[in-house]
């Protein structure tokens, strides 16, 4: 089984207008309000896959309950350490149907406490004899030192646990250094943590391998609607695919995670994994709020796909 650690989940609020416009009104055409956070994300594109998974992490209050009631109606097995005294934070996605393009509004995150903390290494250790792979994913909230998920990865690869990890700024600086299994930085994440700008084929090459020199073994980087790189120690691949019509892009980037990490136990090659992870993120395009393609729309999308190495 698959296990997704979510520290700063949400629920997302996404709202469809029409040609948004900063400093007036907006009308809102269309609302849809969905459990979030990226390792959540991961699990509910997990389970469109058919692939069972446990999610951890931190929720408090209605809108917790609300996330927890959500994962168990969509079959997925919530596994979250729970916080006193308050709410799980509410990010709101204006998605303007005119562009194409989405603005999101998030909120920080409540502040955890060690005590908070503690538990949740307890039961984040306890669910780890669950489970093969773990995608350690998103931010961390006020409270939690960026040391976190490079203290978990070790941990859990002791334990002969794969991790995955999908986060940014020091955290990630800090976490890429425990040498998880896989790395998911986008573009503007790896410019920012590795120093180098990321404009080239060039650029981005020479970042694929400040990752792979590291000793990750495998390397993920997305570049929006320019598609992703996909690279081991013996293969570096740019895939892409088209989307008739952008809908909403949040979720993208963890469809791609969820489907790397569905290849990787699947047995699949690393052109498989390329192909399914860049028609699962550009499927996740085509659709609403934050929900995930049927393996039917991927494999739909996988024909699109585009892929040459580099």
């Amino acid at each position: 089984m698959i296990g997704t650690l979510t520290m700063n989940p949400a629920i997302d609020r996404t709202v469809t207008v029409d040609g948004f416009r900063l400093g007036t009104l907006n009308r809102v055409r269309k609302v849809r309000v969905d459990a979030s956070g990226k390792g959540i994300n991961v699990s509910k594109a997990l389970i469109r896959f058919g692939e069972q998974s446990l999610a951890m992490g931190l929720l408090g209050g209605m809108t917790g309950q609300f996330i927890e009631q959500d994962l168990q109606n969509d079959g997925i097995l919530p596994a979250f350490t729970w916080i006193k005294g308050q709410s799980t934070r509410t990010n709101v996605k204006v998605f303007d149907a005119e562009s194409g393009s989405t603005t999101e509004i998030n909120e920080p995150g409540p502040e955890i406490s060690s005590a908070n903390l503690q538990a949740l290494r307890r039961d984040l250790f306890s669910g780890l004899g669950r489970v093969s792979y773990l995608v350690c994913s998103g931010s961390l909230p006020p409270g939690v030192p960026d040391t976190f998920y490079a203290d978990v990865i070790r941990e859990a690869q002791a334990k002969g646990v794969h991790c995955i990890l999908d986060t940014s700024g020091s955290a990630l600086a800090r976490g890429m250094h425990a040498v998880p299994t896989l790395v998911k930085p986008n573009r503007e994440e790896a410019s920012q943590v590795l120093g180098v700008d990321l404009r080239s084929e060039a650029q981005i090459i020479e970042a694929v391998h400040r990752f792979l020199d590291i000793g990750i073994p495998y390397v993920v980087i997305s570049l929006g609607p320019d598609g992703a790189v996909f690279a081991t120690g013996e293969s570096i691949v740019w895939a892409q695919a088209s989307v008739d019509m952008i809908r909403s892009t949040a979720g993208c980037g963890d469809a791609l995670v969820a489907a790397v990490v569905w290849s990787l136990c699947s047995g699949k090659s690393w052109l498989e994994v390329a192909r399914f992870a860049t028609a699962a993120a550009t499927a996740t395009a085509s659709l609403d709020g934050t929900i995930f393609p049927t393996m039917d729309m991927i494999n739909s999308f996988s024909q699109r796909v585009c892929m040459k190495n580099m």
